[in-house]
């Protein structure tokens, strides 16, 4: 089972401990450089499981997350995106357990990346120039960058180690054995620096064709090579393909010495994909979005029990990216797209949970069916939380899904309305209620406009596969 914040309770335990010190560099850097990312709750979480920590933690002198909290005035759907945030950017991990005392959870915090291993991440120093610009950049750059002084003409009269100190050649060959397990001890618990992504994994990205391409061109290939894992990344993030990239590539090489500005090459992806947000297309094996567009129409789906208006929006969910359902629904009621539902979106995509079509259907319920101005980044992990352990993989199943809910929502009411004392009961998750994050009770569906509104999608979708 996924284990989100629905599943955790104020008072299951916790015990936090440390792989390696914190120290009070540490916490500038974090201040510094993840904080802009991941925002001030998560990094004040952090700062109070640091003091948290134990030499020698005991799952019996475990404490409760209510303290937590109560701390940071939070409530538990908070508390668990702060976490998941520090988890993300490889600053904590969590474990859970059930023992005779109930639930509880280890979480093992982790030291901040030097500054050198952050800004040479390609996730981590595109993402923080992104949350911050150019201007705030180039100043926490300075701030951590190293001083340099020109050594020309200088010759090194270092000493070297041998030539201060002695040390016992009998004892190197046959070190004592407290010597030998204390080694085998930091040896055993040191930790190489965590990318947030691997890119031999990824295989959406044709690297040898890519380099094909590139041999027309003068760059060097060792340096194209040696770069792969940031290439791979801004494909990861913004989509790119192989051709787009050898030309952002060429874009960003000086012609007169053949080297590539690798800032340059991030910078100039940022602002044409800040502008021109192309999010990626999943190729699903369960469910190919360009395969079955093909298949289906307003008939098939019909006969397989789905009303006229529901089979028009799957074949619209099908047809369109999601930031392009979202700007044409946002369009129609006369609103547009913020900058926080942009980054939303790209983040929900990028997690790749779910296809492009069911993320439609779910935009379509948000704002639709629920009657929301926008998207609500606690509404969306929710509801995206629920369908993932639902199963939901394909915009039939999510369409089922919401008219399950619906229809356990009115007869809750109907119920609930026939009872002289209401007691609530659990039998829709949160998302589904009417008083989940939503300041207006549910309005029912303008049938006529959003049938204008589905043939006008269906009037400019891409035809075929």
């Amino acid at each position: 089972m996924i284990e989100t914040w629905e599943n955790m309770s104020p008072k299951d335990g916790y015990v936090v401990l440390m792989d390696e010190k914190v120290t009070n560099d540490d916490i500038e850097r974090l201040d510094y450089l993840y904080q802009p990312i991941m925002g001030v709750i998560a990094s004040g979480l952090f700062s109070l499981l640091k003091g948290e920590a134990n030499q020698n933690p005991q799952l019996s002198n475990r404490k409760m997350h209510n303290e937590l909290l109560s701390l940071l005035n939070i409530d538990l759907a908070a508390f668990y995106e702060a976490r998941s945030s520090l988890e993300a950017l490889g600053l904590l991990k969590s474990f859970e357990k059930d023992d005779v005392m109930g639930k509880v959870m280890v979480y093992q915090l982790r030291r901040p990346l030097e500054a050198a291993d952050f800004f040479t991440d390609d996730l981590l120093s595109v993402l923080l120039w992104e949350s911050i610009g150019d201007t705030r950049y180039k100043e926490i750059t300075a701030r951590f960058a190293l001083p340099t002084l020109k050594l020309d003409g200088f010759k090194e009269i270092s000493k070297s180690f041998l030539d201060v100190f002695q040390v016992s050649q009998v004892h190197l060959s046959n070190k004592p054995d407290i010597i030998s397990e204390s080694k085998k001890s930091f040896l055993t618990n040191k930790k190489a620096p965590q990318k947030l992504i691997e890119s031999d994994t990824i295989d959406s990205f044709d690297f040898k064709f890519f380099i094909e391409l590139l041999k027309k061109s003068f760059v060097s290939l060792d340096e194209i090579n040696n770069q792969r894992d940031l290439i791979v990344s801004e494909h990861l993030l913004y989509d790119i393909d192989e051709i787009e990239m050898a030309q952002f590539i060429g874009d960003a090489a000086d012609l007169s010495t053949n080297e590539v500005d690798y800032n340059v090459f991030k910078q100039k992806i940022a602002h044409k994909y800040n502008q021109q947000v192309k999010l990626k297309k999943q190729d699903d094996p369960m469910n190919d979005d360009r395969q079955n567009n093909g298949q289906k129409s307003v008939e098939t789906l019909k006969k397989v029990g789905f009303s006229e208006e529901d089979s028009q929006l799957i074949l619209a969910s099908d047809a369109y990216s999601p930031f392009d359902f979202l700007k044409s629904l946002k369009e129609s009621k006369g609103g547009y797209v913020t900058d926080s539902e942009s980054y939303l979106l790209q983040q929900l995509v990028q997690r790749q949970i779910f296809t492009n079509s069911v993320i439609n259907i779910l935009i379509h319920y948000i704002l639709i069916d629920r009657d929301l101005a926008t998207l609500n980044k606690s509404f969306v992990d929710t509801m995206a939380n629920d369908w993932s352990q639902q199963k939901v993989k394909t915009p039939e199943d999510a369409i089922n899904q919401v008219r399950h809910f619906n229809t356990k929502k009115t007869e809750t009411k109907v119920a609930n309305q026939r009872q002289r004392k209401i007691i609530k009961k659990e039998t829709l998750p949160d998302w589904a209620k009417d008083d989940y994050q939503a300041p207006e009770a549910d309005t029912e569906i303008d049938k006529a406009a959003l049938q204008r509104q589905l043939d006008e999608f269906n009037k400019t979708a891409p035809k075929g596969g």
